[in-house]
């Protein structure tokens, strides 16, 4: 290896190092974190996963809500099956005064769509809901004693519970690490392809090649993706741009990304 090549290497190696250790969002990547918290409740017996919202939240946080929301299920709000679907309604996590940049504000979510109307009857079918992790923040606040400091920090920020998680490459690899073995909650209810939603991850069905589980995240500039059998092989990394279609990129680099796993075994 000549100078220059030995310079080249030297530079690359720098800047993988500054990147790695610098802290960003992220972003949806954050839902895997708020769901294995609500495992660990429904491990424990603190929570059961066909809990009534009526059952998980105080008195006071259901006031003037209707016996249908009331009967919404935590198993609803873990597959994106509560009722709500931002294509429908819109996305109450972000607000505007029309003069501003939209600002989020998690628990606002939560209160909003507990009087909301809802788009489809729970449990009928799956919409991605940021809101929902909205309400299991909102439910994993009444039991706070139970939660990691790193994670009670996540539900309380402005994103919270669906967005929130904010840390270096590393320590966010290390703390979806310890959401593994993951499993399934059931495939009642699915998408077309025939992937659902269990806690906080997509699982694709044995006919779809590549990960089985996967999970994107986005903000302004920024793309999160992370891939894992749902065992031991775990990879996480981010993107910067703002890619059109934001499924369709997460999904090809996340299947690319699993074919160099393979490879490299």
């Amino acid at each position: 290896m000549n100078g220059n090549s030995t310079a080249m290497a030297g530079d690359l190696k720098a800047k993988l190092r500054l990147a790695f250790n610098r802290k960003l969002p992220a972003a949806s990547l954050s839902k895997p974190i708020t769901a294995s918290d609500i495992r660990q409740l429904v491990d424990t017996r603190a929570l059961s996963l066909d809990g009534r919202i009526a059952d998980l939240l105080p008195l006071s946080a259901l006031d003037s809500v209707d016996a249908a929301h009331r009967d919404i299920r935590l198993r609803h709000l873990l597959q994106h099956a509560a009722g709500f679907d931002r294509s429908i309604s819109g996305d109450p996590l972000w607000s505007s005064d029309g003069l501003h940049e939209p600002k989020a504000d998690c628990m606002a979510a939560a209160d909003y769509i507990l009087r909301a109307r809802f788009d489809f009857v729970p449990g009928e079918r799956v919409a991605y809901s940021n809101a929902g992790y909205c309400l299991l923040g909102k439910i994993l606040v009444e039991h706070m004693d139970h939660i990691p400091s790193t994670d009670l920090t996540m539900i309380q920020s402005p994103l919270g519970s669906a967005g929130g998680w904010f840390s270096t490459l590393g320590e966010l690899h290390n703390r979806l690490f310890e959401t593994l073995p993951l499993r399934h909650i059931d495939d009642s209810v699915s998408l077309p392809d025939g992937s659902h939603y269990d806690f906080g991850w997509r699982h694709w069905p044995d006919t779809v090649q590549g990960p089985k589980w996967t999970h994107f995240g986005r903000q302004p500039g920024l793309m999160t993706v992370a891939v894992t059998d749902g065992r031991h092989k775990l990879m996480v990394a981010y993107f910067d741009g703002d890619p059109a279609d934001v499924d369709s990129t997460a999904l090809t680099l996340a299947r690319g990304a699993w074919r160099c796993m393979e490879l490299s075994e």
